[in-house]
C-alpha cells in the first residue's frame, strides 16, 4: 500500500500494531489453560480479532511485528495466579489508562 503518512503518524500506527499483535498473543496463550469450552472460544476469537486489527495496521508499516515478550509473559503468569478474568480485567483498565493519556 503506497500512501504517504507523516513520521508521527506512521509512529501510532506501529505503535498500535504492536499492541494488537501482542494481544492476540495474550489471548491465544490464555486460551490453552482457560477452563469451559465457551470461554476458550471467546478467548480465541478475541485473539483472531486482534490479529486482524494487526494485519489491517501491517499493511501502513509494511512491518510484521513479534509481539512484546515481557507483556504476554506478565498477563500469562497472572492469569494462571488469579485466573484469566482477573488477568484480562487488569489487561484492561491498563488499556483505558494508556487511552486517556
Amino acid at each position: 500500500m503506497d500512501i504517504n503518512i507523516s513520521d508521527k503518524t506512521l509512529l501510532i500506527i506501529k505503535k498500535m500494531q504492536l499492541g494488537e499483535v501482542t494481544e492476540s498473543v495474550i489471548y491465544a496463550k490464555i486460551a490453552k489453560f482457560a477452563k469451559g469450552k465457551e470461554n476458550k472460544e471467546t478467548l480465541l476469537k478475541l485473539s483472531e480479532e486482534e490479529k486482524a486489527h494487526a494485519l489491517i495496521w501491517e499493511n501502513y508499516t509494511g512491518i510484521k511485528m513479534k509481539p512484546k515478550k515481557s507483556k504476554v509473559l506478565k498477563y500469562v503468569f497472572l492469569a494462571r495466579i488469579f485466573g484469566f478474568t482477573f488477568a484480562i480485567k487488569k489487561k484492561e483498565k491498563g488499556e483505558k489508562n494508556a487511552q486517556t493519556v
